[in-house]
């Protein structure tokens, strides 16, 4: 019970910490789902007020698939969103805000942003100097947009992607 709590206090204090740095980037709507949209928060939607659909994960994820998590948040915007609603154009996104070695100070560069590699190559077409740290091949067998996921540091999401300015 104790394990739940605190990985449910991670989570929740993961997705204020990001809520509160995209407000610093300049979207003052910004804000986290459990507060602002209870719809948006069906969907695996963690934040809102941005031009981008995003879930945030925090800690140790034992078995975190980040294809499934992003087949998943699509699935849930077709089911619950009209088909004219803007969250089926934004891109969707998975923030992993991962632990620190134990005895280390946390580092901004654990944090990771998976995408799909589709998505990676819109981003690319609007900045030609944006790279992945990481690309693979997921299990995940129903939908071809999912097979494969790569990942960028949120440091770089935040300075070129954001900065950019791509999705609005």
């Amino acid at each position: 019970m104790a394990t739940e709590n605190t990985n449910r206090r991670k989570g929740h204090r993961a997705e204020q910490f990001y809520a509160r740095t995209f407000r610093d980037l300049g979207f003052s709507k910004c804000t986290t789902s459990r507060f602002g949209s209870r719809l948006h928060d069906s969907a695996k939607i963690d934040l809102v007020g941005i031009p981008f659909n995003i879930q945030i994960k925090c800690g140790r994820q034992k078995n975190l698939s980040p294809a499934k998590e992003l087949f998943l948040m699509k699935c849930y915007i077709q089911q619950l969103f009209r088909d004219d609603a803007p969250e089926h154009k934004k891109p969707c996104l998975l923030i992993h805000r991962k632990d620190s070695i134990k005895g280390q100070r946390r580092s901004d560069d654990l944090d990771l942003v998976y995408m799909t590699l589709n998505q990676f190559y819109k981003f690319k077409d609007e900045i030609q100097d944006l790279r992945y740290l990481g690309c693979r091949k997921s299990s995940l067998k129903s939908d071809d947009e999912f097979s494969s996921i790569c990942w960028i540091a949120f440091n770089e999401f935040k300075s070129v992607v954001v900065s950019g300015r791509i999705g609005e």
